[in-house]
C-alpha cells in the first residue's frame, strides 16, 4: 500500500505572551507597561477575547533591543564630546530659556 503524504502550507505562527511575560522580560511593571502603551511607545496588544491580551514576542525583543541600541547611541555621542579637561575642566554653558 502506498503511503499518501499530506502536505501542509507551513504556518509560522507568532508566539504570544502574557502581559505577566511581557513584565518579566521587559523589566517594567504592569502600569509602567500600560503608560508607555497609552503614548504608543510600547508594541500594541493583539486583543483575544474578554478582557485578555497578549503581545507578540518578538515585537517586545525587538522594543527591548531598541532601548538597548539607543542607550549604546547616547553612550557613542558623549563619548564624542569634546574632551571636558582640555576646556579647563568645564562643560560648554548650557543655554537657558527665560521667561521675559
Amino acid at each position: 500500500m502506498e503511503k499518501v503524504q499530506e502536505h501542509h502550507q507551513a504556518f509560522d505562527a507568532p508566539v504570544l505572551i502574557s502581559l505577566n511575560d511581557v513584565c518579566r522580560l521587559t523589566s517594567l511593571s504592569r502600569t509602567a507597561i500600560n503608560r508607555w502603551r497609552s503614548l504608543g511607545l510600547f508594541p500594541s496588544a493583539v486583543p483575544l477575547g474578554d478582557k485578555r491580551v497578549a503581545f507578540v514576542k518578538a515585537e517586545v525583543e525587538a522594543w527591548v533591543r531598541d532601548r538597548i541600541a539607543e542607550r549604546d547611541r547616547r553612550r557613542a555621542a558623549v563619548e564624542q564630546e569634546p574632551d571636558r579637561e582640555a576646556a579647563g575642566g568645564f562643560a560648554a554653558p548650557i543655554a537657558r530659556k527665560t521667561g521675559a
